[in-house]
């Protein structure tokens, strides 16, 4: 063993700062203080204390005691203890026999001990007997570190010190008492303690040596600036194994105060002895402040005592803890910064900043240097240095570490991040090892757990990266299982967003630990948290109490909506959302996306993935996975192979072809017409046609044909129905595009809604061929290259299928040249024979991008020079290559049965195989091809004599055709009946070959001359090829179309072919629908039907597209359709607009008297006019609350028409009829339907059959919806409403709810006259005041809106407040009702009503309903109280509380049930002032102008626009399959090639020659790309004179106003008069605004007709908001630099980040004449850079 002498020293004070060291030591002090006052208390511990006198002569026996144990000066001794007399007794004893302290915290382990041990080699180990592990550990460590010659136990008995082998500290005090220490030559330069590293959280920790003088000098500095505060009795707290607290030790000895010690951190101790003995300073560090403060912040009492001073160190200490502290202490504090190399090296004083160290204590010099070791200016942020004389004297025995740690200089590099004022302040910013790199950007985790600390409730807390794929790492905020649960994620994010903190900083993941992790030091442990956070999942996520995961994937949707929403900085119902598309899509970043995943683990408790928005990418997916379903689904057995004998049925077609056929239905025109569909080359594809064509075959890059089968529009897409951009659709291989919208037609002409089969094992396979389209990703500019990698990838032709629409099922690309979509078929019919999919799309497609298809076919002569495809003919001179896409829905003929889809013809059998080793790689094989015929014909278990006709490859090449007619006669051409020949054909005669896609288009064709009993004729046959022997079989050419009608006893049937270039084939036997299913589906589709009127009647169409060009071109095309089609029934046409379509963002309902208004309405929308009869629908999606009005508006008949028209709403009104009548003095329906102007019919206002009438009408509605599917989320009734509300949520039975309404009905009537209520148009807070005077008789009976009240009570004083009310200028309006309800005037009836509900039964609600009476959802101990419905019907309705509220749970359509709509109106108002323009939808149910059936079937067509799910067979029974146009796509041309004659470089205009917009897009002459909406109101009013202006907008607020009337002729004149006068009621003036704002573009009030009682106000009104937008113009670039340079030369200043921005944006663009937006330099391009690009490009520029 080593002792430790001042010449192991590395480091000697610097010459500079000698004259500051006061030559101290510890034992010299330590005597000074007992001289000084030896009487005094010198340390209090427990219920021991001591004074200084008796102190002295402990420390002087074990000094002894130790010098006769073998301690020799130089040497160590170790000491484990907690805060205790007997571990400073130890330092002082050590001190004075010349030994060296070595200090170890509580928390190290055994084997870190042992470790630490071993390195400092002590002689001597004590620990405490209660905290030593046992005798085995002690035991272990005695003999473990061969330095130690003793170990002593403290509080341990005789017995435990020898079964530990160890000594006992106590006995060798008792065996020494008396005795003094021999003498020993302590200088101020000998080492005095070994202090372990406080910046070191690892096992090994570095030993920090300290001198005598060196320690003491500091600490003496320390305490002559507070001598006052020293004054007094010093309490120390935290631990003093830190230097810290052997500080607070040594300062106390220097100021002779007396100590009290706290042996262990317990809060409620510390207050017992701060109590008691009211200690002028405190040493704690910060989390032990949080815990005094939060302790004393559960009582109400006073603190109990008040110390001079509270001295901390240890962490960062945010503002608002300290502030807390001096509030709650009424105390000086003290911050002060140190470390175990230093001591202390800065500390705060009053006038000093929140959240700074304050300066540097006297001696002591501190410097910020930056990465180049440059001193950085005041303020600036870098490491911070440190020099001064209490500076260590280096790391035990580790010198070269020593010197690692020290500048050429001499100043210590603290580690830390600081920045040091001009006022000499120092601010830390962390530990350079504490930074976090999110994305590339740095920040440090102390200053977010800085400004956290602020957050009352969070307690102990820690902020540390954690890992991630994306980001690299990303901040996670981690509490202890004592924090406030009510705090997430969601708080956490607002309150660091209010402090202002850069969003990269703020912590996306919190987690919760039981502890913090700390070093034996007590410090945090970083490293353990660091590997806490790389495995997230063993880590508990706090939840919000009461969090549940949600129990419905719609319940699960909109969690996620309102997440989603939240994370974009708006609310639910506002966010553009949609749950097919992916996250990306909706505007989240990685960042973002992380966030999302733990808002959703915060809502719910579940443990979700890391992964979650990547693996699971739209927010349905991840609805699944919340509602539990997606396992479900994993746990499925495998399905077992189906029926073999079962065939597959074609449910569906669609096409893209040549010579405009863009539909199965076109195509066969086509076909009929004999149309030759050939076409010239394409002259916007970058072809350079000059030099392609040559009339020499041999010529090189030359073809010599001059036409083909091109699809002229290949490059027109639909990019926005898809989410994709410009730029991306613009990569994408138009063979992608086009099978993109080829599927959605497919499905939807098989009567299948698209968006249904996301989620489902639906397969897609599509045979295509490289054609090109990526082979000019050399040539395109950078900004694309990435995006071609799945752009151009063939696998992406059926992967972007099954992405795109959510399909998951197998999706397989085929390439077997001319055969591949056949071949895509089979697999697809092989999947669904197996049981592998349900569903299958198969088909193909070609699209040539570049020429070379012609121009490598060209030098084979392969050919036909007049680009004709003479198939089978002797004339036969070559293919003519073509364009074109098809797709087929298959599905099994069983599953097609059972789900009531058509089936369009079977595929009875097919087959694949290979030429094998024939004549060449290239040629056919008639064997090949006899042999795959045999096959089919096997798979599909016929004889070649059950097959009737044949489309065959025919490819018109006087090779390949003889061949496969020889291959025909040999299979199909044998023992066949004369009169039976094999019918042979070619669709390439009209359309040429499709390559990939020739199979499919000749398996549609077979298909269509099915349906049609049509064989169609082949074109450009002279004579049949000489080269075949068409006497070897029955073979026949088509050269003449002929019937093939359907024959009783015989199916018909048909083969088609296709060859592949390199020897594959396929064949595939094609058989008519069976003929009971095939007289369905004609019947639905086919043309013979004849009209049938009668009975039809009318039923509103819902259209919806995804934008308002599509919606309106939508509507044309029904329009078109239904008059073209006169035998569809309007009924079946509505069943199958709301079963077999999608439902997109824009909708609209048609509605008419009868199928001619329903198509008029909707044509007149199509042509983009004002139609009386189409109600918008533009909601945000949300929930739907069902809302019942109190009372009014009842009248005669009301329910009768629809008690006739709909079973369910009768049967449900005879009911509750039923069970009311014993109640009341008449039965109810002999009041409601009584005669018109009769006696009984005026007893409906009698408010005895009043509430208990609309109670049964409401009731009744809600039955008639709830058969129809209609679940709401939410229901809410106003006034005498919410007993109805409350019967249909389970709260009241029927009988109980009719006592109860009865009852009131019946206690109203009782009442004295006298009363009165009127309707104002004021606030709340404004009427309050007025009420003061009146408030026993008048009082509030409803707050309905913003600015809508309603007062109620005693007649005579209400109508004076009214008067006064009016002259100042309120709108009021008296309410015919004969009771002044919800005022003083119910007092009387009370009583007697609260004897009644008592008398009843009460239920929780099964469904949310939200009270008006609180305007909060009603719990179940309100739904359980009889006195809820007593204060109902006594206090005021707070029906806005109750709208707000809805709305704050994501509602965004209310449906109101009631005799006319009286809610509408106020609801639209709560919506509007809460959200402008948020998009909700208020819906009515009956209306007393409009027929019952009419007004309840346009109101669940609403209701279904709204998005909520309605079962449309039980709305419409019997309606019957109905035919309807695909979808309106909106396409625009993108292509990738540059225009002729242009290089393909950067500066290359990549679209097509008419297009200058972005990646393609052809743009207008005002600069909007095509298929925009129209440029509105703005655009209308230019260039007009103010005059002219007023005209215009008047017409259109009249043609609106005319078509809310249901057409209503109205005139110029008519402009002055009130829209009251002209029909406007409370209702369609919410549809007359609504139509305005979709017709101006302007936000108009909910109020404004109200407001704005004439039409020539609302011109008003609108020509002003109209200027106002005008007067506001977009900048543009020029512009708002110019304000930039204005704003700097007046004075303003540029933040330094600024500044980096300004510049990385300017080197950014430096290139701008760049077409691809990259600088010249290759400066980033801002508009496609990832993430982590940019990040990483400003930390580059900073």
């Amino acid at each position: 063993m080593v002792p430790v002498h001042a010449d192991d020293y590395v480091i000697q004070p610097p010459t500079d700062t000698a004259e500051l060291l006061g030559g101290y030591t510890l034992p010299e002090v330590f005597e000074a203080a007992v001289g000084s006052a030896p009487d005094s208390p010198a340390v209090v511990d427990g219920d021991r204390s001591w004074t200084w006198a008796q102190w002295r002569a402990d420390v002087d026996a074990l000094a002894r005691g130790l010098q006769e144990s073998g301690v020799s000066p130089g040497e160590v001794v170790a000491v484990q203890l907690p805060n205790c007399w007997e571990l400073q007794t130890l330092h002082l004893a050590v001190a004075a026999v010349g030994a060296v302290l070595l200090p170890v915290h509580q928390g190290t382990t055994a084997p870190e001990l042992q470790a630490l041990l071993a390195r400092a080699e002590p002689v001597l180990l004590v620990l405490s007997a209660a905290g030593s592990g046992g005798a085995t550990t002690t035991r272990s460590l005695g003999e473990g570190v061969p330095s130690l010659r003793g170990v002593l136990l403290t509080g341990a008995s005789e017995a435990e010190c020898q079964a530990a082998g160890a000594g006992s500290l106590d006995g060798l005090l008792a065996a020494w008492a008396g005795g003094r220490p021999r003498p020993v030559d302590v200088t101020p330069d000998l080492p005095l303690v070994l202090i372990p590293s406080s910046g070191t959280v690892s096992a090994r920790p570095k030993l920090c040596v300290h001198s005598h003088d060196g320690l003491l000098s500091n600490t003496a500095a320390v305490v002559a600036e507070d001598a006052d505060a020293f004054s007094g009795t010093v309490l120390t707290a935290c631990p003093m194994t830190h230097l810290f607290g052997l500080q607070a030790m040594h300062a106390a000895l220097l100021a002779t105060c007396g100590q009290v010690l706290l042996t262990r951190w317990d809060v409620e101790r510390f207050l017992e002895l701060a109590r008691e003995h009211a200690p002028r300073v405190v040493f704690a560090v910060p989390a032990q402040l949080q815990d005094v403060l939060a302790r004393l912040a559960r009582t109400d009492g006073p603190t109990g005592f008040a110390p001079h001073q509270v001295r901390t160190a240890g962490a960062a200490l945010a503002p608002a803890l300290a502030a807390r502290v001096r509030a709650i202490l009424d105390c000086e504090l003290v911050v002060v910064w140190g470390m175990s190399e230093i001591g202390t090296g800065s500390r705060t004083w009053a006038q000093d900043p929140d959240g700074s160290v304050g300066r540097p204590v006297p001696g002591v010099d501190l410097r910020v240097v930056d990465e180049h070791g440059e001193v950085c200016a005041a303020g600036e942020t870098g490491e911070l240095h440190y020099r001064g004389p209490g500076l260590f004297r280096g790391y035990f025995r580790e010198p070269e570490l020593t010197r690692s740690a020290l500048t050429e200089d001499g100043w210590l590099r603290t580690g830390d991040l600081a920045a040091v004022g001009a006022d000499g302040v120092v601010v830390l910013h962390g530990r350079a090892a504490d930074l976090i790199n999110s994305g590339g950007r740095k920040f440090s985790a102390g200053e977010v757990e800085g400004l956290l600390a602020g957050l009352a409730g969070l307690g102990p807390l820690a902020v540390a990266g954690a890992p991630d794929d994306r980001l690299g790492e990303y901040p996670c905020l981690v509490v202890t299982d004592r924090a406030d649960r009510t705090i997430g994620l969601s708080e956490v994010t607002a309150y660091l967003h209010r402090l202002g903190l850069a969003d990269h900083k703020i912590p996306l993941e919190l987690v919760s630990v039981p502890e913090l992790p700390l070093s034996p030091a007590g410090k945090l442990d970083r490293r353990a948290l660091d590997r806490l956070l790389t495995d997230l999942g063993t880590v508990s996520v706090p939840a919000r109490l009461g969090a549940l995961p949600p129990y419905t994937v719609e319940e699960a949707l909109e969690l996620v909506r309102d997440c989603v929403g939240r994370l974009l900085g708006s609310d639910g119902g506002s966010v553009p959302f949609s749950p097919a598309a992916d996250f990306r899509q909706l505007g989240l970043d990685s960042i973002l996306a992380v966030r999302l995943r733990n808002l959703l683990r915060e809502e719910t408790g579940l443990p979700l993935p890391t992964t979650l928005a990547f693996d699971f990418p739209t927010p349905r997916a991840v609805a699944r996975l919340l509602a539990e379903q997606e396992e479900a689904s994993a746990e499925e057995p495998f399905r077992t192979p189906a029926d073999d004998a079962d065939p597959v049925a074609i449910i569906g077609m669609a096409c893209r072809l040549p010579g405009g056929a863009g539909s199965p239905e076109a195509l066969w025109e086509l076909l009929t017409e004999g149309t030759d569909a050939m076409s010239p080359f394409p002259e916007d594809r970058g072809w350079d046609l000059d030099r392609l064509f040559d009339d020499d075959p041999d010529r090189p890059g030359t073809c010599y044909t001059r036409e083909g089968g091109f699809l002229h529009d290949a490059g027109d897409f639909d990019a926005g129905f898809f989410g994709l951009s410009d730029r991306e659709a613009t990569a994408i291989d138009p063979q992608q595009r086009l099978l993109l919208e080829t599927a959605w037609e497919t499905v939807e002409r098989a009567g299948i809604a698209p968006e249904s089969l996301r989620g489902t094992g639906t397969g897609v396979f599509a045979g295509a061929m490289d054609r090109g389209y990526g082979a000019m990703a050399s040539a395109t500019p950078s900004p694309w290259e990435s995006m071609l990698t799945t752009g151009a990838a063939g696998s992406a032709i059926s992967g972007r299928i099954a992405y795109t629409y959510g399909l998951e099922g197998p999706a397989i690309t085929v390439d077997t040249a001319s055969s591949s979509s056949l071949v895509a078929l089979h697999l697809a019919c092989r999947s669904l024979r197996s049981g592998e999919t349900d569903l299958a799309l198969a088909g193909g497609v070609t699209v040539m991008a570049t020429p070379m298809p012609f121009v490598h076919f060209a030098r084979l002569r392969a050919l036909s020079p007049d680009s004709r495809s003479k198939a089978y003919a002797d004339a036969a001179n070559g293919s003519a290559w073509s364009e074109g896409a098809g797709l087929l829905l298959l599905e099994r003929l069983s599953d097609a049965r059972r789900n009531g889809h058509r089936v369009l013809a079977l595929v009875r059998g097919s087959a694949v195989n290979q030429d094998g080793a024939s004549n060449g790689l290239t040629a056919p094989s008639g064997p090949a091809q006899q042999r795959v015929i045999r096959q089919a014909l096997a798979d599909a278990g016929l004889t070649p004599q059950d097959v009737d006709a044949l489309e065959g490859h025919g490819t018109g090449t006087p090779l390949g055709d003889p061949i496969e007619a020889q291959a025909l006669l040999a299979t199909y051409g044998q023992q066949r009946p004369e009169d039976r020949p094999l019918w042979l054909g070619s669709v390439k005669s009209n359309i040429g070959h499709t390559q990939a896609a020739a199979g499919v288009v000749g398996v549609i064709k077979t298909v269509l001359a099915l349906d049609h009993g049509v064989l169609p004729r082949t074109l450009h046959v002279d004579t049949p090829s000489a080269k075949v022997d068409w006497s070897a079989g029955s073979v026949r050419l088509l050269t003449e179309a002929r019937p093939w009608p359907r024959e009783s006893g015989r199916t018909r049937r048909a083969g088609v072919s296709s060859f592949g270039l390199t020897g594959t084939n396929a064949h595939v036997i094609l058989e008519e629908a069976p003929g009971e299913i095939a007289e369905e589906a004609r019947g639905a589709s086919g043309p013979t039907r004849v009209p049938s009127p009668a009975g039809d009647a009318a039923v509103p169409w819902v259209l919806s597209a995804r934008s308002r060009v599509a919606l309106r071109t939508q509507a044309r095309l029904l329009a078109e359709h239904m008059a073209a089609h006169p035998e569809l029934r309007a009924q079946d046409v509505a069943h199958a607009l709301t079963t077999t379509r999608s439902l997109h963002r824009h909708r609209a309902v048609v509605t008419g008297s009868d199928r001619a208004q329903l198509l008029a309405a909707t044509a007149e929308f199509g042509r983009g006019e004002r139609a009386a009869g189409v109600v918008p629908h533009d909601s945000a999606p949300g929930g739907l609350a069902i809302v019942f009005p109190g009372q009014g508006n009842q009248r005669p008949g009301m329910g009768r028409a629809a008690a006739a028209a709909f079973p369910a709403f009768g049967q449900a009104l005879r009911e509750v009829c039923d069970t009311m009548d014993p109640l009341l003095p008449r039965p109810l329906t002999s009041v409601m339907w009584a005669a018109p102007d009769s006696d009984e019919a005026a007893l409906l206002d009698d408010s005895t059959y009043i509430t208990p009438a609309l109670f049964a009408i409401q009731v009744a509605l809600y039955r008639l919806f709830e058969s129809w599917g209609v679940v709401p989320a939410h229901l809410v009734g106003h006034s005498a409403g919410e007993i109805s509300a409350a019967h249909v949520a389970g709260v009241l039975s029927l009988q109980d709810a009719c006592t109860l309404m009865a009852a009131r009905a019946r206690l109203m009537g009782t009442l004295p006259p006298g009363g009165a209520t009127v309707a104002i148009r004021i606030t709340e807070d404004e009427v309050l005041p007025w009420l003061a005077e009146s408030r026993d008789c008048v009082s509030i009976a409803a707050v309905n809106g913003p600015n809508s009240v309603v007062l109620s009570g005693a007649e005579a004083p209400l109508m004076a407040l009214i008067d006064r009310l009016r002259a100042a200028g309120h709108k009021t309006r008296r309410i015919g009702m004969p009771i002044a309800a919800h005022s003083p005037l119910m007092d009387p009836m009370l009583e007697e009503f609260r004897a009644v509900a008592r008398g009843l039964s009460y239920a929780a609600p099964t469904v949310p309903l939200v009270s008006t009476l609180t305007g909060r959802p009603l719990t179940d101990e309100e739904a359980h109280d009889p006195d809820h419905w007593v204060r109902h019907v006594r206090q005021s309705v707070r029906f806005k509380d109750a709208i707000d509220r809805l709305r704050v749970e994501r509602v965004t359509g209310f449906l109101e049930l009631g005799v006319d709509p009286v809610l509408t109106p106020m609801i639209d108002e709560c919506m509007e002032s809460a959200a402008p323009q948020s998009g909700a939808a208020v819906m009515p149910s009956l209306q007393a102008a409009v027929p019952d059936r009419h007004a309840l079937l346009t109101a669940v067509a609403r209701v279904h626009a709204h998005g909520v799910p309605v079962d449309w067979d039980a709305v419409l029974p019997g309606a019957r399959p109905a035919p309807l146009p695909t979808y309106a796509f909106q396409r625009r041309r993108f292509w990738l090639a540059p225009t002729p004659g242009e290089a393909a470089g950067p500066a290359a205009d990549w679209g097509v020659a008419d297009a200058t917009g972005f990646g393609g897009a052809r743009v207008g002459a005002d600069g909007s790309a095509a298929g925009e909406e129209p440029s509105g109101l703005d655009a209308r009013l230019s260039g007009l004179d103010e005059a002219e202006q007023n005209a215009l907008v008047l017409a259109l607020v009249l043609d609106e106003t005319s078509a809310v009337l249901g057409g209503q002729e109205t005139r110029g004149e008519e402009g002055s008069r009130t829209f009251k006068e002209m029909g406007i009621n409370s209702v369609n003036a919410v549809e007359l605004r609504n139509r305005l704002i979709a017709a101006t573009d302007l936000r108009l009030p909910a109020t404004l007709v109200y407001d704005f009682p004439t039409p020539k106000a609302v011109v008003r009104l609108v020509r002003e908001r109209s200027t106002a937008r005008l007067a506001s113009p977009l900048r543009d670039v020029e512009s708002v630099v110019a304000e930039l340079e204005a704003l700097l030369t007046t004075g303003a200043e540029l933040s330094e980040e600024t500044v980096a921005r300004l510049k990385a944006v300017a080197d950014a663009t430096a290139g701008a004449g760049d077409s691809t937006g990259a600088g010249r330099d290759g400066a980033l391009d801002l508009t496609s850079a990832s993430d982590e690009e940019l990040f990483q490009l400003m930390d580059a520029e900073s």
